[in-house]
Order: structure tokens, then sequence, then C-alpha cells
């Protein structure tokens, strides 16, 4: 096999390796914390019971008390008549988004993003595919990948779908509309709405919303869970059997006392404040923007480093934040990709391997308790890093976004702004020739002796 090919194999040969890696361990094949993943105890088996529970007359939002907003609601519609069809379905389901979201990636010039999420799984384990997350991360990306190729209302309405199921994603429609032509922004709004509005209506003819808003009362009320950054004090304490800090199974495992309940609210002030840096970031337009994959990684960083409640699964967040974000950063690219990975790898490491020993207060998982938050709270300074330098390129790429089509008047052959290959990551490709470079608005063109 000529170099060439040996190249565009790689990628995929990575990818089934590790997806094959993944399966093993979904299946319970080898050692790896089957129950927490696959078994009874697992989010699988309750997603799989919603859908029994529906099947057999109970009513979601009504009778059976569900745990997230109605972007779940259709996978109530997958096997039903036992846990194994379910878990068939549903894993035929998270491996094909997987596969959609690397064949996008590698589709549209993400190179070195489609090895970011080939590592993902790797780093985070099975529970990268094993919970309703890899759906919200797959649409993120699909959203960010459209957005660059000049289609707001497509991505928008992507990020509508994901935030279906995990609200955060429909911050980043901010965005979106702020860049869209204003002419077109109403569109865009409509079709960031349109999935969750589609899924609420039924909840709404059934008499769910009710529950539905208990539901997110419920989410919103959730204590200081020990995975938290927040928590780490409260787990070195545990360690050393103090008797007031005693995890407790409520919807997770978490802390609960005085002494958790300020670290919560530390912690849900240090989310506003976030947010809120985040959205002056979202709203900066000209040389001052920044791309919507820049902010997506930063936004997932942000719910993630200043979350009273964090799972394993969040780490899919991220993934899909770095494998978009990666090209479009100036200086950080390194710390953004290490300290990913150290994210992740603490994250599986925590859980499920170490997790029992966390409850129990061992010595060693509680000394992995501390250092998976030192690795949050490197991936947020990592976050703020490449916050403040983005690649200009991608900056100026923003200018283009508008243009929803190819440029039918251009000569064969030439670029666009519409091309998916303006991405940063193309510009090595075409160092030394300014001329397709000019063309592809990479670098300014002079005329009369100025730059346009």
């Amino acid at each position: 096999m000529s170099r060439p090919g040996v190249q565009r194999g790689l990628p995929w040969l990575a990818w089934t390796a590790t997806r094959a890696l993944g399966l093993v361990g979904l299946l319970g094949l080898w050692v790896y914390g089957h129950r927490h993943v696959m078994a009874g105890a697992s989010d699988l088996a309750l997603y799989w019971r919603w859908a029994f529970e529906a099947h057999h007359g109970m009513v979601p939002y009504v009778h059976i008390r569900m745990m997230y907003p109605p972007g779940v609601l259709p996978f109530m519609f997958l096997p039903w008549g036992s846990i194994t069809a379910y878990r068939a379905a549903f894993l035929v389901l998270a491996f094909g988004a997987d596969l959609v979201t690397f064949t996008r990636l590698r589709r549209h010039g993400q190179g070195s993003g489609a090895w970011v999420w080939i590592g993902a799984g790797a780093l985070l384990g099975p529970v990268f595919w094993g919970r309703f997350d890899i759906f919200v991360a797959a649409a993120m990306v699909l959203a960010v990948l459209d957005h660059r190729r000049g289609r707001p209302a497509r991505a928008a309405a992507w990020l509508g779908l994901a935030a279906s199921i995990k609200l955060w994603p429909i911050l980043l429609v901010l965005p979106v509309l702020r860049r869209s032509p204003a002419g077109r922004r109403l569109v865009v709004a409509a079709a960031a709405v349109a999935g969750p509005a589609l899924l609420t209506l039924p909840v709404a003819a059934w008499g769910g919303l009710p529950g539905l808003l208990d539901t997110l009362r419920l989410q919103a009320g959730r204590g200081l869970e020990v995975e938290s950054l927040f928590a780490v004090p409260l787990v070195v304490l545990h360690s050393l059997h103090a008797a007031s800090y005693q995890p407790q199974l409520t919807i997770a495992w978490q802390f609960v006392g005085r002494a958790a309940d300020l670290l919560a609210t530390l912690a849900s002030v240090a989310a506003v404040v976030a947010v809120a840096w985040w959205a002056r970031l979202a709203l900066r337009s000209g040389e001052r923007a920044r791309s919507l994959g820049l902010l997506s990684f930063v936004l997932a960083v942000a719910v993630v480093a200043t979350g009273k409640v964090i799972s394993p699964q969040y780490g899919v967040w991220v993934a899909a934040g770095a494998a978009v974000a990666v090209g479009e950063v100036g200086r950080g690219r390194r710390a953004l990709l290490v300290c990913s990975g150290a994210f992740l790898a603490s994250t599986q490491a925590l859980f499920p391997f170490l997790f029992h020993g966390l409850l129990a207060g061992a010595p060693a998982a509680a000394a992995a308790g501390v250092v998976h938050g030192a690795t949050v709270l490197a991936l947020a300074l990592a976050a703020v890093r490449v916050a403040r330098n983005p690649n200009p390129t991608a900056v100026t790429m923003l200018e283009t976004q508008s243009v929803p089509h190819r440029d039918s008047t251009l000569p064969p052959g030439s670029l666009s702004p519409a091309d998916p290959v303006l991405h940063p990551e193309s510009t090595r490709e075409r160092e030394g020739c300014p001329a397709r470079a000019a063309a592809a608005g990479l670098v300014p063109v002079t005329v009369g002796g100025a730059p346009t």
C-alpha cells in the first residue's frame, strides 16, 4: 500500500481498534467494572426500565419519574422485551453516532480533531458509549461543522436536539445567532427551538408538564457529588475517617451536611460567573470574536469544572469540544491536548476502577480523587488560555460563515469562502502557495496597495 494510502487508513484502523476494545469492556468480556457500565445497577438498565414501564401503560413524566428532558423519549421505542435486546439496540445507536462524528470530522478537514475523538474513547473507556451523552457530543460536533460551512440554521437545529437531552448546549445558539445575518436570525432561532418543542408537545398533551418541571427542579436541587472539583476537600476528610463527611446515595453518590451545602453553593456561584464570562466571549465580533468550536470547548469545560454534579460521561462533552477546537487554537494547543487527555484518563481511573474505594474512603482512591480534581482545574486553566489566544485564521473565517453555499461565479477549481477546506489546519497544506492561499481568503489580497 502506498504511503498516502497508509495515512488514510491509519485513522480508520485506530478507530476500529479503540472501539473494539470499548465494546469488549461494554460486554463484560474483560475485568472492566462491568456492573458499573452494563449490569443491573448501570444507567443502561435504568433506561431499559423506563422503556419497559412505558410499554406497559405507564406514562413518562406522569407515572415514570424521568431524570432527563424529553430528548430521551425516542429511546423508549428501542426493543424493550429484555434488557439484553435494549442494550444491543442502544449500543448500535451509540457506536453509530460515534462513527458519524468521526467520519464528519475527517471529511471536513479535521484531521487532528478526528485523532482527538479516537483517543478520547480509549482514555474515557466504555462509559463513552454507555450513556445518552454520546448523542449530545455528536450533535455538538455536527453543529460546529455545519456552522463552519455557513449553515447556521442547521447548526442551531443540532444544538436544539443536544439541549433536549442535556440543557446546557442551548447556550451555544447565542454565538450562532450573533454571527448570523440579521435577516436569518429568526429562522436560526426557530431551528434551535423546533426540536425541543416537538419533543415537549406530546408531554404537554398527555399531562406530563408538571412532571417535567419536577424533573428540572430535581436536577437543579442536586447536592455535591463525590467527583466534583468542589468535593475534593470532603473526599480528603472522608479518607481520614471523619464521620461527618460520609457520601450518601440519593440520585447519585453525594456529600451532605453544612460543609457540602456551602461548597455546592460556591460551585453554583462559580458556574454563574463562568457562564457570564463565556457569554461575553460568545458575543464578541470582528477580530475579538471566537469560533464556535473554541466556544464549545470552553463552555463544556466551564460546565464540568464548576459543576456540583460531575458524572464520568461528562468527559464526552470535553472530548467533543476538544475535537472541534484543536485546530482553532493559537497558543495553548499542547495544553488543550495534554489537559484534556489527563482529565479523561483520570476520570476512567476514578470510575469505575477506584470508585468503590472512593466511597469507602480508601487512601489510594482519595489520592486519585485529588489527582482528578487537579486535572479538572488544569483543564479549566487551559480553557482560559486558549480562549484568550484564538487562531487568527479561525477568527477571520467567522466573517465568511454567513455564505451558505459555494459561489457559482467562481471558476472551476477555485476556492470559495463556503468550501469545507477553509479550516485552519488547511493553512499548512497551502503554505508556499500564495495564490491558493489568497483565493481561500487565508491571506490578505492586495488591491490598489491596500489589503482587502
